[in-house]
């Protein structure tokens, strides 16, 4: 496994003594980068390259917060770990509220950075969020195959939410959203929202043959918030209407969807 890390502080000795506090190789971080300022701190944070992200909350009269603000509206889901010498509770709440992995108060002892990284590590772990490693494609593939199969896992598990969306899921695997869905179009022949519509509708298929539920109830059911919606993706996924659907589905004479076998 590997992990990329970038350290944001305006004081230089700050940031190499983050650096050298733990052997950050032993907790799978191959990459450690730092930045002396709010504007390259920033820049860097913003090329989605780093799983975790060390930052101040003080950069030369800017908020390191403004950095974390910048990263949700370019959809970017780096782990963010704050570091202050402030204890105030409006600091720590408005970082909780951005949802920073950890808030962390100066000074703080090395034992206090390990827990850090081996909590954020386990919890990257259950994702299986390891980036492709071009010295050994053989274990890329592998690798980029579980990964896919746990973000088409929460897909499912997450369907009948009105609200799931690509930015959600990137959020839940600590990835850009951008990345997420040329990744998922390139690995699955199909893009995001496409694929989350013919899951929904398949599910809905499968209610009109074999449930009495009425057709806006089943709209609700398999995740779509507006009836009118659901009837347009519907009719453009099946080429009917439901009620058209449910008449004569069960005779053969219209083609029910179903998901690609890889997909099941």
């Amino acid at each position: 496994m590997s992990y990329s890390a970038l350290i944001i502080d305006d004081e230089p000795m700050m940031c190499l003594g983050i650096k050298e506090m733990v052997d950050w190789k032993r907790h799978g971080f191959s990459k450690i980068d730092m930045r002396f300022s709010y504007q390259e701190g920033l820049k860097a944070a913003i090329s989605g390259a780093y799983h975790l992200i060390l930052c101040d909350i003080r950069l030369q009269e800017q908020s390191g917060l403004n950095i974390i603000r910048q990263l949700k509206e370019q959809g970017i889901s780096s782990g963010v770990v704050i570091i202050s010498a402030y204890a105030e509770f409006s600091y720590a709440q408005t970082a909780l509220e951005l949802g920073v992995f950890q808030y962390l108060l100066k000074p703080f002892p090395k034992e206090t950075l390990e827990s850090c990284l081996n909590r954020f590590t386990s919890q990257m772990a259950k994702h299986i969020l390891v980036e492709e490693s071009p010295e050994h494609p053989e274990k890329t593939d592998r690798r980029r195959v579980t990964r896919m199969d746990r973000v088409l896992e929460y897909i499912h598990e997450n369907a009948t939410d009105p609200n799931l969306s690509l930015s959600r899921v990137a959020s839940a695997f600590y990835m850009n959203a951008s990345y997420l869905g040329q990744r998922f179009h390139q690995q699955n022949g199909i893009k995001f929202t496409d694929y989350l519509h013919l899951y929904r509708i398949v599910k809905a298929c499968d209610l009109l043959l074999h449930s009495q539920y009425l057709t806006y109830e089943i709209s609700e059911m398999v995740g779509f918030g507006n009836i009118n919606y659901f009837h347009r993706v519907f009719k453009k996924i099946t080429g009917v209407g439901t009620e058209e659907f449910r008449k004569k589905a069960p005779f053969g004479q219209v083609e029910t969807p179903k998901l690609p076998p890889e997909f099941r």
